[in-house]
């Protein structure tokens, strides 16, 4: 059955990620933020990241991957705000259009096209 659960005209949602809590959160490309969502409301959790290829979750944390001119970097932060932790940043991703977090056994996972990477979480 579909399920309406959250209108975003003013946004332009890319990425999804669940925790295992169930919490829901969406990256909007056209700000460069991060949003915690229920129905029909939301919450600014991170704002200025620049363009937002990924987002992930986990219990305590987002993970996500932001771009600022020809630097990508993948960020962790916690679900409730605060300052991200940077945990890796370099022009060689650029070339690689990084994007697609996913977390399993204690590391980042992403897609950069044709070649799958991963980083300690």
């Amino acid at each position: 059955t579909l399920l309406y659960i959250y209108d975003t005209p003013s946004f332009n949602p890319f990425s999804l990620a669940v925790d295992t809590t169930g919490e829901l959160f969406f990256s909007d490309d056209s700000t460069g933020s991060i949003f915690q969502i229920e129905p029909n409301n939301h919450t600014t959790v991170y704002s200025g990241q620049g363009k937002l290829n990924g987002l992930a979750a986990d219990a305590a944390n987002l993970y996500w991957i932001t771009a600022s001119g020809t630097n990508y970097e993948i960020l962790r932060g916690p679900k409730a705000g605060g300052s991200p932790t940077s945990l890796y940043k370099g022009t060689e991703l650029y070339s690689f259009s990084p994007r697609d977090l996913k977390l399993q056994g204690g590391f980042v996972y992403w897609v950069a096209d044709d070649t799958i990477w991963r980083i300690a979480q």
